[in-house]
């Protein structure tokens, strides 16, 4: 299947916009493909053209929903140089996204949530070249990310707070601002 071919990007957005709508109503596990062909206006082998299952519809849903505004940002040079700015801008950049992810996180799908996101977070410093790749640095950045995440829905009301500890453990951690 041609991944840049109009009527297959069509059919996922469909397929995806018709997920959402779904969404709204009931919880990723009670979607059937059946209801979910019928709001999309395809039919159900065509699901099938493009997903295993629903789970598989969901968890590509989730890496789009997450990988998208993460890989088209800019700033991630910021962590060591600036981690204020470089907390606020993500903070600014979860919270945008913040509406579909709601929709995909009730009740499930945290730990993927969690390990698709950390990977994102990761590879982006990684490609920045001012660490090295290597199993101390995931955790370290694991930490900092796990930490962050955490705070994100608290970040309006506490965000210098929680932007100087995060800073504070940037520097613990990377105190060379690279390795």
């Amino acid at each position: 299947m041609n991944e840049n071919d109009m009527r297959v990007i069509k059919t996922r957005e469909s397929i995806e916009r018709a997920f959402f709508d779904l969404l709204r109503t009931k919880p990723a596990d009670k979607v059937t493909v059946v209801e979910l062909a019928r709001e999309a206006r395809i039919h159900k082998s065509t699901f099938y053209l493009h997903y295993l299952d629903i789970p598989d519809l969901y968890a590509k849903t989730l890496q789009k929903t997450l990988r998208e505004p993460i890989t088209k940002a800019d700033y991630f040079s910021l962590f060591f140089d600036d981690p204020r700015e470089f907390l606020h801008r993500m903070y600014l950049q979860l919270r945008d996204n913040m509406s579909r992810l709601d929709l995909l996180l009730q009740g499930q799908g945290h730990d993927l949530y969690y390990m698709t996101i950390m990977d994102l977070l990761r590879q982006k410093i990684y490609e920045t070249g001012r660490i090295k790749e290597s199993p101390e640095n995931d955790i370290k950045l694991e930490i900092i990310f796990g930490t962050l995440l955490s705070c994100t829905p608290r970040y309006h009301e506490h965000g210098d707070v929680l932007a100087a500890q995060i800073v504070a453990v940037i520097r613990f951690l990377f105190p060379e601002g690279s390795c």
